[in-house]
């Protein structure tokens, strides 16, 4: 018996054949290295949100946010509560010990005589009111409200439809019992216009050339517009949250006003920005992608700030520290990031520092690079004082000089990427295991499917297969990392071992890793790894080694004779913490291995397997 101990370099790596990357691993779903050695990745766990007020009803397990997830913040007020806020495409959310509030803003408020007109069998409302300035898929409330064709509207619903710019729709849960028009005097608000889940591809008018498709539709062949997706940045200003949504104005939601209260206008801050934040030094509201004060006009390279502790007052006075400056390249700002040095600015060509000075000027900034673009505004992290982030092309690291970080799994991000939904990127640190995630959507999805995650301890990299909108690294809220889906579902993660639903229903992590083809030669008296492929071998045995194995692995031998040859299988063995040798019977010149795991309950941290093999004579 000659045994041999197949090594692996941690991490997978895409970019060689797989004969040329001997000693790696080539492809996997959900297996990081932690410390050298491939584990399955930590479980997780549903919430069971309750809405406020009272629930919903028609939810048997957990209450799910409206809308896509977007962006996450958390933080803790004077009086030690843990605060988790959530931007959606639709809705603002707070959400206190599982409580969700909805914390919208509202666009406007009115109260309208008899707008409601039923019709017998349907539940589909019309609404008459005077220039509602509503548009389809907006949310809006009725109070005190009369009951008319047999219904009462009461509460919050979503519109239906426009149908003039004085009426829209609205659907009732029941069915109307008659023809009816009334309602009494009725409060009606309307929230803020929601945004898009996705971008959507805005087909033009005479985009293309004369003749071509029919007079007064859009010529979708040749339009390249994109319509952007709804993202909102949020950050605190002490206890009270700031929150504004690209391309929107910025809100306030004050503490001292209760949880149940909305966030409402900054009646001073810019009606429209790319990105907000507030800078720690003096605090102050920095408005990226603005309007311009002097036209009024927007300007999506405009940067405007506040006065000091003061996030109304954006007009420049000798007396105060409020200020502005155009960014002198690209054409507009993406994002903008606080970190150790600054606040960090991407435009779509490049990157910029905005830094305090220490005299009236307030802020300085340098161009930091060039030639780079950022995938969309959640797409980067600071990990101590490390600036990350996922480009369209390349990811990037930015340490005070910019450069490209050397990706082991390009190929399989950038060959798989939809980058008309590269806004979607959404980038968080899990710290308990000096890593990077990034959440992106292949190239059949126009939702974040997978993830690419980087391990900036050892340089190791690795994917998996996972749907979620945002992710946000160790809170004190939660204690673990957590997670909005794309379902609005929130999701404590590396909590046990599999995914477990509010209600009790675990689904296992489905896990597995593939290495490249190894190749054995003569070794003295035995064999070894690393050969040219001039050896055909005979594996009698392996010898499994794990640090730690719950339930079963599953591993399987996948060898030929020749790079181009069909590749055969032996396995999949079962292997569980009592196996010691187990007979195979595997021929070669190459062969890979392949270790997977599907069970509820099953876990894994691999060690150094050994192979028993000697050579067949065959060259």
């Amino acid at each position: 018996m000659s045994l041999v101990s197949l090594r692996f370099i941690p991490g997978i790596y895409t970019e060689e054949t797989d004969r040329g990357s001997d000693s790696r691993w080539r492809d996997g779903n959900m297996v990081r290295w932690n410390k050298g050695l491939p584990q399955k990745v930590g479980g997780w766990d549903q919430r069971d949100l309750t809405q406020y007020p009272g629930g919903d009803t028609t939810l048997a397990d957990g209450f799910a946010l409206v809308g896509l997830g977007r962006t996450t913040h958390d933080w803790t007020t004077l009086d030690g509560k843990r605060m988790v806020a959530v931007g959606t495409n639709a809705k603002l959310y707070l959400i206190v010990d599982d409580t969700v509030y909805d914390i919208t803003p509202l666009r406007s408020s009115e109260n309208v005589t008899d707008p409601f007109t039923t019709t017998s069998g349907s539940p589909v409302v019309s609404i008459s009111d005077t220039a509602h300035g509503a548009s389809e898929g907006d949310y809006v409330s009725f109070e005190n409200a009369t009951a008319v064709g047999g219904i009462t509207l009461d509460g919050e619903y979503q519109i239906t439809s426009i149908t003039s710019p004085d009426t829209y729709t609205v659907t009732h849960t029941s069915n109307a019992s008659s023809n009816d028009s009334g309602g009494g005097d009725v409060a009606i608000s309307y929230q803020i216009t929601a945004g898009g889940a996705a971008a959507e591809v805005a087909h033009g008018f005479g985009a293309c050339s004369y003749g071509v498709g029919t007079f007064g539709t859009t010529r979708s062949a040749c339009s390249t517009m994109i319509r952007p997706l709804r993202i909102w940045s949020l950050d605190n200003w002490g206890e009270d949250l700031i929150a504004s949504y690209n391309g929107g104005p910025a809100y306030v939601w004050d503490r001292t006003n209760g949880f149940p209260t909305r966030a409402t206008l900054i009646e001073g801050a810019p009606r429209r920005n790319r990105r907000v934040l507030v800078s720690p030094e003096n605090r102050q509201l920095i408005c990226l992608g603005t309007v311009d004060p002097d036209t009024d006009g927007p300007d999506p390279l405009f940067v405007q700030w506040s006065d000091a502790e003061d996030y109304e007052t954006f007009t420049i006075t000798a007396e105060n520290s409020a200020g502005s400056k155009r960014i002198d390249s690209g054409s507009e700002i993406i994002t903008g990031a606080r970190t150790r040095s600054g606040i960090l600015i991407w435009t779509d060509v490049g990157l910029h520092l905005m830094q305090p000075t220490g005299d009236s000027i307030v802020f300085g900034f340098r161009e930091m690079g060039s030639g780079t673009t950022i995938a969309g505004p959640n797409a980067m992290v600071d990990v101590n004082g490390v600036i990350y982030y996922f480009g369209v092309d390349n990811i990037f690291i930015f340490d005070g000089t910019l450069r490209v970080l050397d990706c082991d799994i390009w190929s399989r991000i950038y060959n798989s990427f939809n980058k008309d939904q590269r806004d979607m990127v959404h980038c968080a640190r899990n710290k308990d295991f000096s890593e990077i995630w990034w959440f992106y959507p292949s190239a059949l999805s126009n939702e974040n499917d997978r993830c690419a995650v980087y391990n900036y301890r050892d340089g190791s990299w690795w994917f998996g297969n996972i749907e979620r909108a945002s992710f946000h690294d160790f809170s004190s809220v939660y204690g673990k990392p957590y997670a909005i889906d794309n379902d609005g579902n929130l999701w404590v993660h590396e909590s046990g071992v599999d995914e477990t639903a509010v209600d009790g229903t675990e689904t296992a992590i489905s896990a597995f890793i593939t290495s490249d083809d190894v190749e054995l030669a003569r070794s003295g008296a035995g064999m070894a790894q690393g050969g040219n492929g001039d050896t055909v071998f005979l594996l009698n045995a392996m010898v499994p080694d794990f640090k730690a194995l719950t339930g079963t692995a599953h591993i399987s031998f996948l060898y030929r004779k020749y790079p181009g040859a069909t590749q055969g299988t032996k396995g999949p063995y079962n292997i569980t913490s009592a196996t010691g040798r187990k007979s195979v019977r595997v021929r070669g010149r190459q062969v890979a291995v392949k270790v997977a795991m599907d069970t509820v309950g099953d876990n894994f941290r691999m060690g150094t397997m050994r192979v028993d093999a000697e050579p067949d004579g065959e060259r």
